[in-house]
C-alpha cells in the first residue's frame, strides 16, 4: 500500500498529481435533496483519478441501506484545482453539494461561514450526531466557532503541531547523530556539515520552491497564527493575548539568519526544486534530512529517526486544518448531520470511503494490526480507488494503517493521547473577522507573497532583507490589522 499521505505532508509540498476524474461524478446537479430517502452530495478534492468512485458509492449506499439509514450518498470528487475554482461558483449559483471539505487553506472555512454559505450545526449535532458530539471536548467545538456558532466538524487527527526533523536512519547512524543533544535547529549544524562533506552528490537538507523544509517554515507554529496568510499571531502561552507581527520578531530574524547561513554553506539546493522533484529526491535517498512534522514513526519508505523541537499546543488553526461542513441550503439538514455521524463513528462506512472495496481496492494484510495493502495484482498506480487522504473524510483514528511501523506503534492511539495532553493555546477558539480590514489584509498578503520566501530561504541577506520586508508590511497596513484583531480578541477574551 502507498505510505500514508498526511494532511501536513500534503501541505508541505506534495505535488497534486490529479488526472481527470470520472465525468459522471462531476457536480452538475443542485443540493435540492429533500423528500423521502434523499441523495446527499459530498464534494471533496482528490490528488489522483478515482475511476471506481461509482463502485465505492454503490457499496456505501448498500451499507447505509443495511444500517437502516433513510438517505443515500453521491460522491463528487474533483481534482484540487477544479475544487478550488468550482466551490465559489457553486455557492454563488446555488449548486453546491450537501456536505463538503473545507479548511483555512482550501474552500475557506472562515469566509464561507461568515458569508452564510455554511449551516450552523449547534442545535443539530447533539440530536442527529450524538456520538460525534460527545467525542470532542468543549474546547475543540469552541475552536470551530465563527461568530459564536459551529459551522463545521473538525476531522479528528493529530491536532498539535509537532515540527522538528527527520533524518535517514542509516545516515544518522553513520555520522553518530545524538538525538538527546538536539533541542534547536541550530543544533543540527554539525550533522549537516558532516553529511555535506561525506555524502558527495547528495543534498543534506530538503527544500523546495514553496519554502517547505526551511527553519522558519517548519518552526513557525511556535506562534498561534490568527492571520496565517498575512503574518499576524499571538504566542500560545501569552495570557494577555498580545497580537503581533510575527515577521517583526527575534524568532523570524534568527530563522532567516540560520537559513542564510545554511544556504551559503551549501546544505540545501542552490536552486530550490519543485515540491514534486524535491519529494522524489527525498524518497529516492538523495536528501538526508527534512525539517517537517514529526509523527513518531517511520512513515517514509525508508527507516528514519526524528525529534520534535516544540511543545505540543492545541490551537484553532491546528484543530481546523481539516473540516467537513454542511450547505446552508441543503434540503435535508438533519440527514446531512446524520451522514457526518456515519463518517466519524461508523468505522466500516468511513474505511469504505477511504480505501474502497475490500478485495478490489485493498486487502487486509494483518488483521490484528488493522494494516492493509493492495490486492494481488494491484499497485498504487493501477488501483482504481485510492484517495490516500483519510484525514479529509472524518475521524482518521478509525482508519486502517497503511504503514507497518505506524501499525506496530499504534500511531492513532499515540496521537489521540497527544491531542488530549496538548496544552490549549490562550487563543484557542478565537477566529478573527477580517472584513473591517479586508483591504489591508489583501495588501499585506501580497507583500508576504513577494518577500517572505526570499527571506526565510536564505536567498537574501536578512540584515537588509528583513527590515525591508517589515517596512513594506507596515506601509501595506499590518499595524491596522493588528489593532483591529487586538480589539476583537479583547472582546472575545471578556466573553470567555
Amino acid at each position: 500500500m502507498t505510505h500514508h499521505l498526511s494532511r501536513r505532508t500534503f501541505l508541505a509540498g506534495s505535488a497534486v498529481t490529479a488526472a481527470g476524474l470520472a465525468g459522471v461524478l462531476s457536480a452538475c446537479s443542485t443540493s435540492k435533496s429533500g423528500g423521502s430517502n434523499p441523495q446527499l452530495r459530498y464534494q471533496f478534492f482528490t490528488t489522483q483519478a478515482l475511476p471506481d468512485a461509482t463502485v465505492v458509492q454503490e457499496a456505501l449506499n448498500a451499507h447505509l441501506k443495511k444500517a437502516g439509514a433513510d438517505f443515500t450518498i453521491k460522491l463528487e470528487p474533483m481534482d484540487m484545482d477544479a475544487f478550488t475554482k468550482r466551490m465559489p461558483l457553486d455557492f454563488a449559483s446555488g449548486s453546491a453539494g450537501d456536505i463538503f471539505f473545507t479548511a483555512s487553506w482550501l474552500n475557506n472555512y472562515y469566509t464561507n461561514a461568515s458569508t452564510g454559505n455554511f449551516l450552523a450545526l449547534d442545535d443539530l449535532l447533539p440530536k442527529h450526531a450524538p456520538k460525534l458530539w460527545a467525542s470532542f471536548p468543549k474546547n475543540v467545538w469552541d475552536a470551530a466557532r465563527v461568530g459564536g456558532r459551529i459551522y463545521g466538524v473538525p476531522n479528528a487527527q493529530l491536532w498539535p503541531y509537532r515540527y522538528g526533523f527527520l533524518a535517514r536512519q542509516d545516515i544518522a547512524e553513520k555520522y553518530k547523530l545524538d538525538l538527546q543533544t538536539l533541542n534547536t535547529y541550530e543544533d543540527l549544524e554539525p550533522f549537516l556539515a558532516a553529511v555535506k562533506a561525506g555524502e558527495r552528490g547528495k543534498t543534506a537538507l530538503y527544500t523546495d520552491n514553496t519554502g517547505a523544509g526551511l527553519p522558519w517554515a517548519a518552526g513557525v507554529m511556535d506562534f498561534d497564527l490568527i492571520g496565517a496568510t498575512f503574518g499576524v499571531a499571538v504566542r500560545p502561552d501569552d495570557a494577555n493575548l498580545t497580537v503581533l507581527n510575527m515577521y517583526d520578531t527575534d524568532e523570524f530574524r534568527a530563522a532567516c539568519q540560520l537559513a542564510r547561513k545554511w544556504y551559503k554553506a551549501g546544505y540545501m539546493a542552490t536552486n530550490a526544486p519543485s515540491p514534486a522533484d524535491a519529494g522524489a529526491a527525498w524518497a529516492n535517498g538523495q536528501i538526508m534530512v527534512q525539517l517537517m512534522q514529526v509523527r513518531g514513526t517511520g512513515l517514509p519508505a525508508f527507516p528514519t529517526v526524528g525529534k520534535s523541537l516544540m511543545d505540543p499546543w492545541l490551537t484553532t488553526s491546528g484543530v481546523l486544518g481539516s473540516i467537513t461542513a454542511v450547505n446552508r441550503d441543503t434540503q435535508s439538514p438533519e440527514r446531512a448531520v446524520a451522514l457526518l455521524e456515519r463518517l466519524n463513528t461508523d468505522q466500516d462506512f468511513y474505511n469504505l470511503i477511504c480505501f474502497g472495496v475490500e478485495g478490489k481496492h485493498y486487502a487486509v494484510t494483518d488483521k490484528s494490526l488493522r494494516r492493509v495493502g493492495f490486492p494481488s495484482g494491484v499497485t498504487a498506480e493501477s488501483d482504481r480507488y485510492n484517495p490516500n487522504t483519510d484525514w479529509q473524510f472524518g475521524n482518521q483514528f478509525n482508519a486502517y494503517y497503511r504503514d507497518e511501523a505506524a501499525a506496530k506503534a499504534k500511531l492513532w492511539d499515540e496521537q489521540k493521547k497527544l491531542n488530549e495532553s496538548a496544552k490549549p493555546s490562550a487563543a484557542l477558539g478565537f477566529t478573527a473577522d477580517t472584513d473591517p480590514v479586508k483591504t489591508e489584509v489583501a495588501n499585506v498578503s501580497a507583500v508576504v507573497t513577494e518577500y517572505q520566501l526570499r527571506n526565510f530561504s536564505g536567498l537574501v541577506d536578512p540584515s537588509t532583507g528583513v527590515p525591508e520586508f517589515v517596512d513594506r508590511l507596515k506601509k501595506a497596513g499590518i499595524d491596522k490589522i493588528i489593532a483591529e484583531f487586538q480589539k476583537q480578541i479583547g472582546t472575545w477574551r471578556e466573553s470567555h
